[in-house]
């Protein structure tokens, strides 16, 4: 069977420029016209084959979209955090100065002029803040480069250009009016009369308005927790993912042969064969062989066809694999295992009878509780179309990506399945430096004037794999993190703010004999009933937002109650740390000092 010419084989796609003028839509239409034709003229192949567009920005970059609305949608969240912390924090320094703008709103000051004041403070704050983010950010852009993934799309076109510099001076002012609207409108809403007569401080203190905001810092927190955790623990279990072969020590080297030196694919078997009998031949090299495709490498030839003794009504309802063309030493260098039957051997020659070798999850899925050894199937129900005896079966291998299930997967002799590319593997317990010398060596003295294709590691490879999803799940990790110290904060801040408001009473009770536990529970109490309000708020924020990351994650559901109950815990846990730390200077308070304090007011 020739693989190039056969219709039941299908790995290539077209790439073309559209006319000026033409539209992606009228484009589609003249394919789908083709589709049509191609159907009738070859109604046992193609029936049902339709051809889509894409656009080839689509195909870049598509994969990665998502990702990156998920990474906006974080840093979103921790923007607004930071709001809600720097106006919690705000509000206590306004109230601080509410005895300040009642006199002079008594002499004459209007209260838009009081918020202004306030505002243009708050503005001073973002921009400033804005300022010192772009200078931070003109460094850790580099930074970010060098630990992006290396698949993701034009990493060279991340710059800190003048549309970033605008949209973070726009943020900015946002940002600045976002924090300081509300502290501003605390701070001048109270009679000047009564300020003036409670001294500011002492007055209305409109802790609720903070307390809100605390909370809201632990909903929002919450959330982006919940997603840190279900993307580390998507990322753990698709680390332990077993891809069905052993990669260390393993080098791949990929390999084209030009077919204008190299037509036939008797020619092209013959130079395969050469390279492998010279590499086989070097005591430093365990194992060597060929095969297309490898795994993970993105192209994947697949089929339908014929298993015998079961016929079909129609091809949509025939049997699919995808298929490999391989040498008998690929199993042994990729570390595939044999369960039974054989590998490919110099038997398996172009002239020979064709025979196949299926992988275990094939055998299950056609031959369930069978032995597939002696099975025989082939692509076409055309009497000359010669049958492929099965006469092994191997493990699974994930060709396709940790992620996705073994395929069913469908090994010729690559004598039999002859390809113009293909790759090497070979392992060895030499450097890939070494291996790489080794394999440039050997090609060249078969055909000094051969191009020799990149080289890479299969342990590499596998890595490569769980690159993106290792990025995705530090970086929202670190923009959890992140809020998390900003909850913290905004904790700790309101109950050394509390407290400093109740010095007088706790000075009472310290003076009455009220034990240690008596003067920090209530106060530890209080940072519990926001934490738990926070925590109940965000559970059932990060829930909807866990819709959006199925996508994103492997062997973990998007509500998975671990994850959720650690993270809880977690922020459980900060919140008791926050309160526990100010409750404790409440008990150095000293009451003669509280008291004369209160006095002299």
């Amino acid at each position: 069977m020739d693989p190039l010419t056969s219709r039941d084989v299908r790995y290539f796609h077209a790439l073309a420029r559209l006319k000026p003028g033409v539209t992606l839509g009228q484009a589609q239409q003249d394919l789908h016209a083709i589709a049509l034709a191609i159907q009738k003229e070859h109604p046992q192949t193609s029936g049902g084959r339709d051809v889509r567009a894409v656009p080839i920005r689509e195909n870049l970059v598509g994969g990665v979209r998502n990702a990156l609305l998920m990474i906006h949608a974080a840093v979103g969240l921790v923007l607004l955090i930071a709001c809600a912390n720097v106006s919690s924090l705000l509000i206590a320094r306004a109230i601080g100065r509410r005895r300040e703008f009642a006199i002079r709103a008594a002499l004459g000051a209007r209260r838009s002029q009081l918020v202004g004041q306030l505002l243009a403070e708050s503005l001073v704050l973002g921009v400033s803040g804005g300022i010192a983010g772009l200078l931070l950010g003109s460094w850790l852009i580099a930074l970010l480069v060098r630990v992006l993934p290396a698949g993701v799309p034009r990493i060279d076109a991340i710059v800190l250009d003048t549309t970033v510099m605008l949209v973070t001076l726009v943020a900015s002012v946002v940002t600045g009016v976002l924090f300081g609207i509300l502290p501003a409108l605390q701070a001048t809403r109270i009679g000047a009369a009564h300020a003036i007569k409670e001294g500011g401080e002492r007055g209305t203190s409109r802790a609720g308005a903070r307390s809100a905001l605390v909370v809201a810092e632990i909903a929002l927190t919450l959330v982006l927790l919940a997603g840190a955790g279900l993307l580390a623990n998507s990322l753990l279990r698709l680390q332990r993912v077993d891809p069905g072969f052993e990669p260390a020590h393993v080098t791949i080297a990929y390999l084209m042969v030009p077919q204008s030196r190299y037509p036939k694919g008797a020619d092209q078997t013959r130079l395969y064969r050469r390279l492998l009998d010279g590499l086989a031949a070097r005591p430093e090299l365990q194992a060597v062989g060929v095969g297309f495709p490898g795994p993970f490498d993105g192209g994947s030839a697949s089929g339908t066809f014929i298993i015998e003794g079961r016929p079909s009504t129609s091809r949509a309802d025939r049997p699919f694999a995808h298929l490999g063309a391989v040498s008998g030493g690929y199993f042994a260098a990729m570390g595939i295992p044999l369960l039974s039957g054989r590998t490919f051997d110099d038997r398996d020659v172009a002239t020979a009878p064709p025979v196949a070798i299926v992988s275990e999850s094939m055998a299950r899925r056609y031959w369930p509780g069978q032995d597939p050894i002696g099975k025989r199937l082939r692509f076409d129900d055309a009497e000359d179309n010669p049958w492929f005896i099965v006469v092994g079966l191997v493990g699974d291998v994930r060709q396709l990506g940790l992620s996705r299930e073994a395929p069913a997967l469908l090994f010729f002799p690559y004598e039999q399945f002859a390809l113009p590319f293909t790759s090497v593997a070979v392992r060895s317990s030499l450097p890939q430096g070494a291996v790489t010398t080794l394999l440039k060596s050997q090609l060249a003295a078969i055909d000094p004037q051969l191009p020799f294709g990149s080289t890479t590691s299969l342990q590499a490879k596998v890595e490569s794999n769980v690159d993106q999803p290792r990025f995705r799940a530090m970086l929202i990790g670190v923009f959890a993190l992140l809020a998390l110290v900003l909850a913290a904060v905004g904790i700790y801040g309101l109950i050394s703010y509390t407290i400093a408001r109740q010095t007088r009473e706790i000075g009472i009770r310290v003076a009455l004999g009220a034990a240690p536990r008596q003067v920090m529970l209530p106060v530890i109490r209080e940072g519990m009933v926001l934490a738990l309000a926070g925590i109940a708020i965000g559970l059932g924020g990060a829930l909807a937002a866990a819709r959006a990351l199925p996508a994103f994650l492997f062997g973990v559901g998007a509500s998975d109650p671990l994850t959720f109950s650690g993270v809880a815990l977690l922020m459980l846990l900060v919140a008791v740390v926050a309160s526990y730390i100010p409750s404790r200077r409440a008990l150095r308070i000293d009451p003669v000092v509280a008291l004369r304090a209160e006095y002299e007011r």
